[in-house]
């Protein structure tokens, strides 16, 4: 299970970031997922994630994820 879940995790963000394909976090992640590194008073949600890796993603357009190590 736990090499399942680093492949997972692998692919989503492979498809999020390197592929710049932010519809894929609504498939990847939880309709009730909780993204910890929100704000006080902003929602918590996939939209939040969407709306704050799409600018960097266009900030930055030459930006390639590599997970180089994974505790599962």
């Amino acid at each position: 299970m736990a090499e399942e879940n680093k492949e997972l995790i692998q692919r989503a963000w492979g498809e999020i970031f390197n592929k710049r394909n932010l519809k894929a976090v609504d498939e990847y992640f939880a309709e009730d997922a909780t993204i910890g590194f929100a704000p006080p008073g902003i929602p918590p949600d996939r939209e939040f994630f969407k709306q704050t890796v799409g600018p960097y993603l266009a900030a930055f357009p030459d930006l390639h994820v590599v997970l180089e190590d994974q505790i599962a």
